[in-house]
């Protein structure tokens, strides 16, 4: 099984930069505990009681939601998640499927522009800001993972 765990030191400026389809996204890093493959995180899927709940995988023990940015987002493509981020919110833990994890950054190095208005509306809080990344020529949405789950249905930090 392979599993990045992050180091200990949170930094509140530090992000992973995640891509879903042709999007990138960041996530901050203080709230990522692991980075695994999404294989692992799918083989450990318990079955649901309710196809409405969310999908439950057993990690170290415990029981944890897993949500597919793709899903979260109404993309199609979910078979091309590759990898997951295992992230604490709240006190609890969910896994996150995105297609690549690209790199860590800091958001000290780049300007934090606000959302055009054509992207704002209620659906989508959890986009805090946009960040125009030149090395890839394209814009990467800042991320608030809490708010992201939130559209799920469940509660960030719910205990599932």
């Amino acid at each position: 099984m392979a599993v990045k765990q992050m180091g200990s030191a949170p930094n509140e400026n530090a992000y992973v930069c995640v891509r879903s389809g042709s999007l990138f996204f960041w996530l901050p890093m203080d709230q990522l505990l692991y980075i695994t493959s999404s294989h692992m995180l799918r083989d450990a899927m318990v079955e649901r009681k309710d196809p409405r709940d969310a999908p439950v995988a057993l990690l170290d023990g415990r029981r944890i939601g897993v949500f597919s940015l793709r899903g979260l987002l109404g993309r199609p493509g979910a078979d091309e998640e590759r990898h997951a981020l295992i992230l604490q919110t709240n006190g609890a833990l969910c896994g996150l499927l995105v297609d690549e994890v690209t790199d860590t950054i800091s958001a000290g190095a780049y300007t934090i522009l606000p959302l055009p208005d054509a992207v704002k509306s209620p659906e989508n809080t959890f986009l805090q800001g946009l960040i125009w990344m030149e090395n890839r020529g394209a814009p990467a949405f800042l991320t608030e993972p809490e708010l992201l789950l939130s559209i799920s249905g469940q509660e960030a930090g719910q205990a599932i």
